[in-house]
């Protein structure tokens, strides 16, 4: 997760870095109904 948060705070340091790690192989999609 630093990694993804010092990628973008590099490239844009003005936006706020929320990270959530993926633990299902299907990501967040196949449990979260409401995601576009």
């Amino acid at each position: 997760m630093s990694s993804v948060r010092s990628f973008v705070n590099l490239i844009r340091p003005s936006i706020f870095v929320h990270c959530e790690p993926i633990e299902d192989p299907c990501g967040p999609s196949a449990t979260m109904a409401d995601l576009n």
